[in-house]
């Protein structure tokens, strides 16, 4: 090491008097055991692997999440000074982490595998504080109040598929140093959501559509929101700006976000970390409008994929609710309203007429407009993990929730809900959670009678996520669905 240490220092040097000079120097400082290794890295040179800074991160939901607009990216943040990320107070501080590590995979792929910064801890001793976001490019801090606020760049197109990701100030967990260092399972970070997912599903209804028609090539368009009663609408919002603040644990934590809390506390060695929680963090500050009437945002899934009975993910988008002066403008419950669009047919191999439009007397193309979803229900998770639909509209879009929108496709139309839920709540495949909310549908146009052989495809699984019904049998009209909370019609 310390031959080492010689030979990169050596590259630094000018005339052959300054390399004698330094030789002398070197040669005594070595006899003396002086010279300092951070002598090692001002060439640029990878540090010894125990003294590179390597961390391990994942979201609160263990997810692999990433973005649609295509920046994979994250930052992490290292910090000796920590008295500004616990009092979110502005000043100098923010401008000078120790370092900004750009990683260049998603948060939840180094959940097992560390992420290398190649640079070295303080020397020789001194514990760092992280703190994160993501997209690492999308976002970048503000030129006067450094990483206290962060500004979001997004083209036109992509506004709304960005999945947000902060990582808190959590002091004694999300720490590390020479002797501590990050990479071990008590010093992972984990990065929460800060924006509120709206996903849209679909499925068939078993008793008119099972063996009998088919849909595929859904579409939702002209999606806009209203927090008036439905007097006014605008287009959807999404996160534009973030800013530094204090956290509440009632307000900012969502309940999975305690849970990780929870379970990073009773790991070994973090038994002094049991009677704090994160203290501050990004939320959203500023916002802006996407999708909307009249715009080119399509929700949708490939054209080709034909909805099975038990349903399917659509698409998704991230959202907020419209800010003024850095806080949530809210009012009555959150409405929405969307136009629809979905190829249907009585084959399922949906086949075209002589002209290749798709339009027969077997497969057509059915569209619905203005379509409005008068409210987003509660749930609440048991004990049991069942999630039990409650009478309690939402008002807000929340951070690190998830809003399910179901589309039940039936033999002459489509009827919509919407429940409020953990995000990804019961993995990847879902079950739908029955009850009607609003329904639009007028005589389906085709031959009638079934065409259709063989049975539907099951997503993948048992399609259980703690015991939710799943909709089937009589399709129901609107106001009779017994399962429907107090209040939807």
């Amino acid at each position: 090491m310390k031959e080492k240490a010689i030979s990169i220092c050596i590259k630094h040097l000018g005339d052959m008097k300054q390399f004698e000079h330094l030789i002398g120097i070197l040669t005594a400082a070595l006899l003396a055991g002086a010279l300092s290794v951070s002598c090692i890295y001002d060439d640029g040179e990878e540090p010894e692997p125990e003294a590179s800074i390597r961390v391990y991160t994942l979201t609160e939901d263990g997810a692999d999440a990433r973005s649609e607009e295509g920046d994979n990216t994250f930052m992490v943040l290292f910090w000796q000074q920590t008295e500004h990320l616990g009092t979110a107070g502005a000043g100098p501080d923010w401008l000078t982490p120790y370092l900004a590590g750009h990683a260049p995979q998603p948060v939840a792929f180094y959940k097992n595998s560390a992420f290398d910064t190649h640079y070295p801890y303080p020397m020789p001793s001194g514990d760092l504080h992280a703190t994160g976001y993501a997209p690492g490019t999308v976002l970048a801090p503000d030129a006067a109040q450094g990483y206290r606020r962060l500004t979001a760049t997004v083209e036109e197109p992509k506004k709304g598929r960005c999945d947000f990701l902060g990582c808190d100030y959590w002091e004694g967990v999300f720490r590390g140093s020479l002797q501590d260092p990050f990479a071990q399972e008590k010093n992972k970070l984990y990065f929460r959501h800060l924006a509120a997912k709206l996903v849209f599903y679909a499925d068939r209804d078993r008793e008119s559509m099972e063996n009998k028609q088919y849909v595929r090539n859904v579409q939702i368009t002209n999606l806009q929101m209203s927090i008036d009663g439905g007097q006014s609408w605008t287009p959807m919002y999404t996160p534009s700006a973030f800013e530094w603040e204090v956290l509440s644990p009632e307000a900012d934590f969502t309940d999975s976000y305690r849970k990780t809390i929870a379970a990073v506390k009773s790991i070994p060695g973090n038994e002094d970390a049991a009677a704090g929680n994160p203290a501050a963090g990004y939320k959203t500050a500023e916002a802006e409008q996407f999708a909307g009437a009249g715009s080119d945002f399509v929700l949708q899934k490939g054209k080709a994929d034909r909805v099975p009975i038990y349903g399917m993910v659509i698409d998704s988008c991230y959202v907020c609710n419209p800010m003024a002066g850095g806080a949530a403008q809210t009012g009555q419950p959150i409405r929405l309203k969307m136009d629809i669009r979905a190829e249907m047919s009585f084959d399922p191999n949906f086949p075209k007429d002589d002209s290749g439009s798709g339009a027969s007397d077997l497969t057509f193309t059915h569209a619905w407009t203005n379509v409005e979803l008068g409210a987003i229900y509660e749930v609440e998770i048991g004990a049991d993990g069942k999630a039990l639909v409650t009478d309690r509209p939402v008002g807000q879009f929340k951070a690190g929730k998830e809003y399910r929108i179901y589309l039940h496709f039936y033999r002459t139309g489509v009827n919509l809900t919407a429940r409020e839920l953990p995000w990804n709540f019961g993995g990847v495949h879902y079950i739908v959670i029955s009850g009607g909310d609003e329904q639009a549908g007028e005589e389906t146009p085709g031959t009638g009678g079934e065409s259709g052989t063989g049975g539907d495809e099951q997503i993948g699984g048992d399609e259980q996520i703690g015991g939710d019904e799943q909709i089937g049998g009589e399709t129901p009209a609107p106001g009779d669905d017994p399962a429907a909370p107090a209040g939807e019609n």
